[in-house]
Formats: structure tokens, C-alpha cells, sequence
């Protein structure tokens, strides 16, 4: 039951050097209003098994940016949903990294940490005992690493880094660093790494997770989403499923955004371009057709629903959601990078590897 509910980041781990290759997508041209750079991760459980390999995986993607000079102090990296809740595998042995399926990798790590598991377990304020126990079973492991890499990334490459999402119990910001409260109700919230690597404001908490997340994850409020003051412009986030409702971009229209740029994650593969299920555990919008939208694929849905279309409703001038891809073991992922600017819907390739996508901004009026 835990991997049939577990979020999925193919199989064999890899090093970085084996890899998928990067494909690159550049929309634009250069005005001097900046630009948003987003970054289809390709992970799987080597990515996630040390600090350093982590580290590794997602600065070889960043240098490729740098070295197309992509990266400037006026650009904004956004990283894909999700992309540090399997920094639970940080510092696990081969066993747990290398297991055949997920559900072997799963068995030896609670093993490992059987104790932490069980003390957590008998007290949970989520519907789902055994998954609140096992997302929060290395939540001190995962904000350090998350913290550390995300923070080190931001500050070594001078940008503004969207940094994806992390599963964490009830994380604030202190003085520029995520704390979390043990034993409290788990989020799934993005955080905002300014070009000195310290942690904007506070965490962009999901406010529309899926029905099954919500077994043992949190809602936010939409009415909380924050915007956040860059080089490039007001810029807001918005968490996965959340692209797809009114409450959430109208909360950030209030608040100024200019840009909206939105860490997704898609499960399993052959989504995409599969039916699209609606609003998964939350009401229809008011504005969502009835028996229209039944025959749309997810990727139709998107550009009518969900981040594309609802990005011209709200008045941003240019939006971007980024997937992950890979694969953790036998759980795979789906989607492509997608967005709107002045001219209409880009996209990157659907690709099962990494991608870049550098999305000039227009010049802004002073």
C-alpha cells in the first residue's frame, strides 16, 4: 500500500555521466527583462542517495545553462514538484538504493529506521498513519540536505532558484533558513532561494493536493500563496495540482504577479496525453465546461485549464510549469515543460530526459 500511494519520480540506478542527454529549448529572444529557466530533472534513486551525488545531478544541468549563458543575475530557475521528497534515501546503503523494485527499497529502509517509524506511527495527525510516518521519518535528513544544496545552487550560480517541492512537517522560515516542528502535519511546499542563497519570505504551501495525497498531507490556504520581489519581476508559484484552480491564481493576481511559474509532477507514464480525470477530490470550478472537458486529454486540459490558459485570464504575462522526469525504480513520471508568454503556448519535448527550457522576458516598464 505505501508504493501504490508513494509520489513517482529508471530502473537500474545511474551516474551522472549515463544519464539521458539534455535537449534545450530557448523561447525568445534577449530584451533585458530577464528570464526563466526551467529544469526537467531527470532522477532516479542515485540522485537522492548522498548530498553529494544530488549536488552532482543538478549542477550538471545548471552548467549547461551557464555555459550557454543562460544564467545571469536577472534570470529565475524553477526546479519540477518533488524534486526533494526522495531525499529520504540520502545516506542509505546499497541495499535500499539498489533494490530491485520500490517496494523492496522500501521494506529495508523502514527496517533500517524501524524504531523512528513506530514511534511516529502511533501518534500522526494525518488520515494515513503509515505514509505520515514514512514521509516524515527523515524530515531532519531531508531539510538539511534540501537546504543545503538548494542554498548553495542559488548562491554559486547568482540566480533566483524556485526550488521545486519537499514534503516536510509544517516548515516556516527563520532568518533566511526552513525549520520544521516534529510531529506536526506534513505540507508539500516550495521554497524561494534569493541570489545570496538565503530562503525568501515564507514557503509556498500546496493548497489543492491530490485526493490520495491528502491521506497524509495538509492543505494550505490559497488565500496565503505568496509572490516574491526579483529581478525578473514579480514572480509567483504555484505548487503541482494547484495550477488548475481560480481561488489560487486570483490570490496571486491580488498580490501583483507578473510571472507565475508552477513545479509540476506527473504520474505515470502515458498520462500526459491520457483522459484527464478532473479535479481529483476537489469540486468543479464554476468556469470548468461540463460534459466538454470529459473528453479531453490532460495535456488539452492544461492548455484550456490549467497553467496556460488560466495564466491569459489572470493577466501574467508569462508562466511556466516544470515536470520531473525519470523514473524511481519501476514508478515512472510523464509531462513536458510547458507555458505562455506574448505570443501564445510554448513547450519543451515530451522526453523521459533532461530538459532546459530558457524563456526570455519581455522588458519591463519602468
Amino acid at each position: 500500500m505505501l508504493v501504490s500511494m508513494l509520489l513517482a519520480l529508471a530502473c537500474a540506478p545511474v551516474d551522472v555521466e549515463d544519464a539521458p542527454d539534455i535537449r534545450v529549448v530557448e523561447i525568445g529572444a534577449n530584451e533585458g527583462g530577464g528570464n526563466i529557466v526551467g529544469v526537467q530533472a531527470w532522477m532516479d534513486p542515485t540522485g537522492f542517495s548522498s548530498a553529494e551525488e544530488y549536488d552532482a545531478r543538478l549542477r550538471s544541468w545548471l552548467d549547461d545553462a551557464f555555459d550557454r549563458e543562460w544564467l545571469r543575475p536577472d534570470t529565475v530557475v524553477v526546479l519540477p514538484e518533488s524534486i526533494g521528497v526522495w531525499l529520504m534515501l540520502v545516506d542509505e546503503p546499497p541495499a535500499v538504493v539498489e533494490a530491485d523494485t520500490a517496494q523492496d527499497a522500501l521494506e529495508q529502509l523502514l527496517a533500517r529506521h524501524l524504531p523512528s517509524f513506530l514511534e511516529l506511527r502511533g501518534s500522526t495527525p494525518a488520515r494515513d498513519d503509515d505514509k505520515y510516518a514514512l514521509y516524515a521519518l527523515k524530515a531532519k535528513e531531508i531539510v538539511d540536505t534540501y537546504q543545503e544544496v538548494m542554498s548553495g545552487l542559488a548562491a554559486d550560480y547568482g540566480v533566483t532558484l524556485v526550488a521545486g517541492s519537499v514534503v516536510l512537517p509544517e516548515p516556516t522560515v527563520v532568518d533566511g533558513r526552513i525549520e520544521i516542528t516534529k510531529g506536526a502535519v506534513l505540507r508539500n511546499a516550495s521554497f524561494v532561494f534569493d541570489r545570496e542563497g538565503r530562503v525568501m519570505e515564507e514557503p509556498v504551501v500546496q493548497a489543492f493536493p491530490t485526493e490520495a495525497m491528502m491521506d497524509f498531507i495538509e492543505p494550505g490556504s490559497p488565500g496565503r500563496l505568496t509572490v516574491y520581489d526579483s529581478p525578473a519581476g514579480r514572480i509567483g508559484v504555484l505548487v503541482g495540482n494547484d495550477t488548475w484552480f481560480p481561488e489560487a491564481w486570483q490570490a496571486l493576481a491580488d498580490a501583483g504577479a507578473e510571472r507565475v511559474v508552477a513545479p509540476m509532477l506527473l504520474q505515470p507514464e502515458g498520462t500526459w496525453f491520457g483522459d484527464w480525470k478532473g479535479y481529483d477530490g476537489w469540486p468543479t470550478p464554476p468556469d470548468v465546461d461540463g460534459p466538454s472537458s470529459k473528453d479531453l486529454t490532460m495535456a488539452e486540459a492544461f492548455q484550456r485549464y490549467g497553467l496556460s490558459g488560466r495564466a491569459d485570464d489572470y493577466g501574467v504575462d508569462v508562466a511556466m510549469a516544470v515536470p520531473l522526469r525519470g523514473a524511481m525504480w519501476e514508478l515512472t513520471t510523464d509531462g513536458q515543460v510547458t507555458g505562455r508568454d506574448e505570443f501564445g503556448v510554448f513547450s519543451g519535448p515530451l522526453a523521459d530526459s533532461p530538459v532546459i527550457v530558457n524563456a526570455w522576458l519581455p522588458a519591463r516598464q519602468r
